[in-house]
């Protein structure tokens, strides 16, 4: 099926509702009111991001992600500096009060898990691949630390661990933004002139054929090391790790790798 092909290279993110496709969402408003008030764009979008959210039932990471995107809005409408750990903090507080059952949520813990470690190490890793051009560095850390945040929750509770995950997520994330755009464009144009979206609507079912057969080709090859495990600790161990190289911890990168050594192998004791 095509969501096992998507699992399987370790892109299934891309089929969820999630950051990924509310900053596709903000940024299309944003670009249609780039020349409105700071304060039109942020109530414009409470609108628009509630009414995605409830046509979806309110998934958490669909919440999560326009709390997020509502604290970046508000803070420049307000002339203030957004503060991503900060965003990410609120959006949970504002999920848990009104489900505190979704802490014990797989797409939850996923969802939080992937932002968490963006927000961590999106620049340190950006900077590491500097000698590539910045668009591409960018994209190759987002998939890089995305990777990195959902990774050990992902193995633990499935199992596998989908080696080539950075080379697809490099090779077929590009695709998505062109792919949703152009299909929001079909819908919208389709409330107005059915006959002319039936005509333009080849445009994302021909993008969204080259997505899935690119997924179909990475997955038909045995990428995924199966029967994985790791404990809860190990998991614990694996992200403190992660936090220990961010740009968090004010020491200095001796003390930081010799924490993040220390963090790993208490991770693989953990699973011993």
């Amino acid at each position: 099926s095509v969501y096992y092909a998507f699992r399987s290279c370790g892109i299934a993110h891309i089929l969820a509702l999630s950051g990924l496709h509310v900053s596709f969402v903000a940024g299309a408003l944003n670009r249609l009111a780039r020349r409105a008030l700071p304060k039109v764009k942020f109530y414009t979008s409470i609108v628009v991001l509630f009414a995605y959210c409830a046509i979806a039932a309110f998934p958490s990471s669909l919440i999560r992600a326009s709390v997020m995107s509502l604290c970046s809005l508000y803070a420049a409408a307000a002339g203030r500096r957004y503060d991503m750990p900060s965003g990410i903090a609120f959006s949970a507080i504002v999920i848990l009060l009104a489900d505190p059952t979704a802490l014990y949520s797989i797409g939850f813990e996923l969802s939080f898990g992937a932002v968490i470690m963006i927000s961590l190490l999106m620049r340190p890793v950006t900077e590491l691949l500097s000698f590539l051009p910045l668009p591409i560095a960018q994209m190759a850390a987002l998939s890089v630390c995305g990777t990195l945040g959902t990774l050990p929750l992902s193995v633990y509770y499935f199992g596998t661990i989908p080696v080539l995950g950075l080379f697809a997520n490099t090779l077929i994330l590009p695709m998505v933004p062109f792919v949703f755009l152009s299909a929001m464009a079909v819908n919208l144009i389709g409330a107005a002139m059915p006959a002319a979206a039936k005509a333009l609507s080849f445009i994302p079912m021909f993008l969204t054929g080259v997505m899935t057969e690119a997924a179909n080709a990475l997955s038909s090859v045995s990428f995924e090391v199966k029967k994985a495990a790791i404990t809860p600790l190990a998991c614990l161990f694996v992200y403190l790790a992660c936090f220990a190289v961010s740009d968090q911890p004010l020491v200095s990168p001796s003390k930081k790798y010799a924490a993040c050594a220390a963090s790993l192998f208490a991770a693989v004791l953990c699973m011993l």
